[in-house]
Order: C-alpha cells, then sequence, then structure tokens
C-alpha cells in the first residue's frame, strides 16, 4: 500500500481524465512547459499537509491540501468560459465523491485564484482550486486510513 498522500493523488489522475474541454490532458506537478496539444489540460499537486495527533491511541488527522490548475490557451471570453467548465467539472467530481473512494472523512474547498502567462507566442490562462482533505491514520501506519 502507498501512503494516504500517494492514494490521493491516484485518485486525481484517475477521477479528473475525461472532461470534454481537458480529455486525457490530466497531470500530476508538471513542471515542463505544456505543447499546444496538451492544452487545456488539468494540473494537480499536493501542496502540503498538516498532521495533528489527536489523542493517546497515536490517531492523527492530516489535513492534505491539493491544488488542481485549470490551462487553457487564449485570455478571451473563450478561454475564461473553458476555464470556468474546467472548474466546474472538477468541483463536481470531487463533490460527488467527497471521500475520494473511502479514505477521505471530508474534504473543504479552500477558493481558487487567476493567473495569466504570456510567453510572446501564446498566452496561456489558469484557475487554481485548493482543497483541504481530512484524513485520519495512526501515527505507526501512515498508509493505511482509519
Amino acid at each position: 500500500m502507498a501512503h494516504v498522500r500517494a492514494q490521493i493523488r491516484a485518485w486525481l489522475a484517475m477521477n479528473l481524465t475525461g472532461s470534454a474541454e481537458a480529455g486525457k490532458n490530466v497531470y500530476e506537478q508538471r513542471t515542463l512547459p505544456l505543447s499546444k496539444q496538451d492544452v487545456p489540460a488539468l494540473i494537480f499537486s499536493v501542496q502540503g499537509e498538516r498532521v495533528t495527533t489527536i489523542d493517546l491511541s497515536s490517531r492523527q488527522q492530516r489535513i492534505v491540501t491539493v491544488r488542481v490548475t485549470a490551462v487553457v490557451k487564449g485570455d478571451n471570453a473563450t478561454g475564461s468560459d473553458t476555464l470556468d467548465a474546467l472548474g466546474a467539472f472538477v468541483e463536481e467530481k470531487i463533490a460527488a465523491t467527497p471521500k475520494l473512494g473511502g479514505f477521505v472523512k471530508y474534504y473543504e474547498y479552500l477558493g481558487s485564484n487567476f493567473a495569466f502567462n504570456s510567453d510572446g507566442e501564446r498566452t496561456l490562462c489558469m484557475l487554481s482550486m485548493d482543497f483541504a482533505l481530512a484524513v485520519f491514520t495512526r501515527r505507526e501506519d501512515p498508509e493505511t486510513a482509519i
């Protein structure tokens, strides 16, 4: 079995694929530039984890912060509409399975940010959405959600 963070990443990779806009263009922590055929895309990453031991029996609450970024080409109304469609897709996917297959107890949508990046040849628009996912484990077993 893998660490609960790896299980979250695997769930995201499997379940964020298939939107009408991005299709199979779903990537984990991509640092390389996106080529023309890679856009629109969804990029996800674990941003951090806050761990609190909640009792003497070594139970821990882990708040894992996940960021999903939608990337589209262009800075016009069509690009904004595509970003909104991808944002709705992500929110609806997570809301439809809020326990992400059973290992997350609850989640909170923290909000979103917009950014634009122009390299002279093209403009990319981005919508970053942050989610806090609560997972409970034992200190000695970070691979098994309880």
